[in-house]
C-alpha cells in the first residue's frame, strides 16, 4: 500500500484544483476515490493503480474532517502547493494531514497491538464495521 502519498493523490486530480468551500459529501467521494486509486495517462493510454481499500482512505477523510480538524482553508492551500509543484515533488503536508495518514498507516498497514493495553485504533469503524445482528421472520 503507497499510504504515504495517499493524501497527496487524494486532493490532487487530473481536472486541475476543485473548489472545495466546506467538508460535505461531494468533498467525500473526491477525496476516497481519489485516494483508492491514482489514474494517469501514459503513453496515450488510460493507467490505474491502486493506492489503498477503500476503507482506509474513508477512515483518512474522516480523521481529517473530525478528529484532527484540518480546516478548508488548509486544505485548499495544501491542494494549491500540490498542484503547483513540480513533477514528482510533494509539498509537506499539514500537521493534521500527516497525523491522520499516520494513524491510517498504522491501522491498515502497521504492526497491531494486541492485548489488553492495546490503544483501540483510530480506523476501528472503518476495520471493523458494525454486523447487523437482527434476524428476520419469514412471513406467515
Amino acid at each position: 500500500m503507497m499510504l504515504a502519498s495517499l493524501g497527496v493523490v487524494a486532493l490532487s486530480s487530473c481536472g486541475g484544483v476543485t473548489q472545495i468551500n466546506e467538508y460535505n459529501d461531494a468533498l467525500k467521494k473526491n477525496f476516497v476515490t481519489s485516494c483508492m486509486n491514482d489514474v494517469r495517462i501514459e503513453n496515450k493510454s488510460l493507467r490505474t493503480t491502486e493506492l489503498a481499500p477503500e476503507s482506509a482512505c474513508n477512515c483518512a477523510y474522516r480523521l481529517i474532517k473530525d478528529v484532527y480538524k484540518l480546516s478548508i482553508d488548509d486544505l485548499k492551500a495544501y491542494e494549491q502547493k500540490v498542484a503547483d509543484a513540480s513533477t514528482g515533488v510533494i509539498p509537506d503536508p499539514p500537521d493534521a494531514l500527516n497525523k491522520a495518514l499516520a494513524d491510517v498507516q498504522q491501522a491498515f498497514g502497521g504492526a497491531q497491538v494486541q492485548g489488553p493495553t492495546a490503544t483501540p485504533s483510530p480506523c476501528a469503524a472503518e476495520l471493523n464495521p458494525p454486523v447487523d445482528t437482527t434476524t428476520s421472520e419469514a412471513p406467515k
